[in-house]
């Protein structure tokens, strides 16, 4: 359906109400995330502790990373003059390998 009206995805993205100003609090969010953990005895609540979610942390710079372009998803092998890769394969008498050594010499 999107494909049908020619929006780029810069446009998309803004018509849906997600601007810059919007990714980058949410991603603030993410770099400051905290996971509550409770602790229970016989189904009764004995303390709460607050600890950073690194999982939420990691992934925020992640796509902060990505957002900036410092990784690269795919790399392309192409051989010789952009053509395909060509693999040669020596036959069996000329591969390397150990002798073999025959004990009833």
């Amino acid at each position: 359906m999107l494909t049908n009206i020619n929006l780029p995805i810069d446009e998309t993205l803004i018509l849906c109400g997600l601007t810059d100003e919007i990714l980058v609090k949410k991603l603030q969010e993410g770099l400051e995330a905290d996971r509550l953990y409770l602790a229970s005895f016989e189904g009764k609540f004995l303390d709460e502790r607050k600890a950073p979610d690194v999982p939420t942390r990691l992934k925020a710079v992640e796509l902060i990373g990505r957002m900036w372009g410092h990784f690269v998803d795919r790399h392309e092998l192409t051989g010789k003059g952009g053509g395909d890769i060509v693999l040669a394969i020596k036959p069996a008498t000329q591969r390397r390998g150990p002798k073999r050594i025959d004990l009833d010499e």
